[in-house]
């Protein structure tokens, strides 16, 4: 390579640096932004230009996301930044660059998939109001009935194996509980398919060979249909007995069970987290003078109004009575007092209104970080401890929580 190639290839990374900043800029504070482009930036360009991946390549990478994460760089960043550097690539006319960029990204992205499953019940959007386990219920029902209908008919002359269209009309009613749902465009796939193969059995000549193949194939498509209906099922069992339905955030019995598992998780990868814990402001007088009802309408706006507010990585739990708490992986104490000021800010903003009647909301909050692993329910206290300072002094603030509360 001469030096006018060497000098070509250094603007032209220069050039990338500045296009990858701006992308960054908009999500990052002044110190932050010093951070990334003297640390992080550099080293990501190194590994563009590397021959090979080694160990120190891999824990680059780690580092790099772990920092991303940290700064709540949103995914949208990164499908960016793989854009503009695929666009250099491209000019370079680089085919190993080109599957290295490939490779870069997919490792880049893992820990917000790591993220998306601490999403985990928070992607279903229903109210539980127990007919949803009903109508799938109903629809396994129907499943079975068609079934064996199929068996009894299947060498008759008279063939007439159209599901009945009570299946179709149920499906349709799912579609909003399963909206954008893996479960939900699988089950429509394989009712499609089984409508077909059944068509296909109507019609087909009595020969048994012809029959037994088709009758082969609807039955392991029957199989699939039961088994994804029994997934669902027992998936809706576990959600409703870890969601709060007034509220639709966790219920406590869900951080019994995963405060352990995500403790450890920060604990090994070196990852702070923080937990904030909030109290709506005068909730008795609202319910002595609205009445109860309403109370349960507040406390459902907060619910609906907090997973709005937090990010999906964050985990909202209904504490008890109108107290709720929210776990804050990846962030550090100062993220999540801004986390519970944001909160605090959106609620003295935006009033709560039914009928004719407005009231105004707003909540005090104590945010700690998690520092003791072996026992976390030491900082929560913190954090309640915390809450009850907020009260003392006023309402409607935020309390960090000190070592020695």
């Amino acid at each position: 390579m001469n030096r006018y190639t060497k000098t070509v290839e250094r603007d032209r990374l220069e050039e990338l640096k500045g296009g990858l900043l701006k992308i960054l800029k908009r999500f990052l504070t002044e110190e932050s932004y010093k951070v990334i482009e003297l640390k992080h930036l550099d080293g990501f360009l190194k590994l563009l230009t590397c021959e090979d991946f080694d160990r120190k390549s891999f824990r680059r990478l780690r580092a790099i996301s772990k920092f991303l994460i940290g700064l709540r760089i949103p995914e949208t960043a990164l499908i960016q930044a793989y854009k503009l550097i695929k666009n250099y690539a491209l000019l370079e006319g680089d085919d190993k660059l080109m599957s290295k960029i490939e490779f870069i990204f997919k490792n880049l992205y893992k820990p917000y998939l790591i993220l998306h499953k601490l999403e985990r019940l928070q992607d279903v959007h229903f109210h539980l109001e127990g007919d949803l386990l009903y109508q799938m219920n109903k629809l396994k029902e129907i499943y079975l009935k068609e079934h064996k209908r199929l068996i009894g008919n299947i060498f008759s002359d008279d063939r007439v194996l159209n599901l009945d269209s009570e299946a179709d009309s149920l499906l349709s009613s799912l579609e909003a509980y399963f909206k954008d749902s893996k479960v939900y465009s699988r089950l429509l796939s394989l009712h499609e398919l089984y409508k077909r193969t059944l068509t296909s059995i109507a019609v087909v000549e009595s020969d048994f060979i012809s029959l037994y193949t088709l009758t082969k194939d609807v039955e392991l498509i029957f199989k699939d249909i039961i088994n994804l209906i029994d997934e669902a099922i027992i998936s809706l069992l576990s959600e409703t007995a870890f969601l709060d339905v007034l509220t639709g955030v966790y219920s406590r019995n869900y951080l019994q069970l995963i405060l352990g598992k995500e403790i450890s998780f920060c604990k090994r990868h070196n990852i702070p987290i923080s937990v904030i814990l909030l109290d709506v402001d005068d909730f008795k007088l609202i319910n002595d003078k609205y009445g109860h009802d309403v109370g349960d309408l507040v406390l459902r706006f907060l619910g609906e109004s907090i997973k709005r507010i937090i990010r999906s990585s964050d985990i909202p739990v209904r504490y008890g009575g109108e107290e709720f708490l929210i776990l804050l992986p990846f962030t550090s104490l100062e993220g999540a007092y801004t986390a519970g000021e944001k909160i605090r800010a959106y609620f003295e903003r935006n009033i709560f209104t039914h009928n004719s009647s407005s009231i105004t909301i707003t909540i005090s909050a104590g945010v700690a970080q998690i520092k003791n692993f072996e026992n976390p329910w030491q900082d929560i206290k913190r954090a309640d401890k915390a809450l009850y300072m907020a009260k003392s002094l006023g309402k409607n603030r935020v309390m960090i929580a000190s070592d020695d509360i």
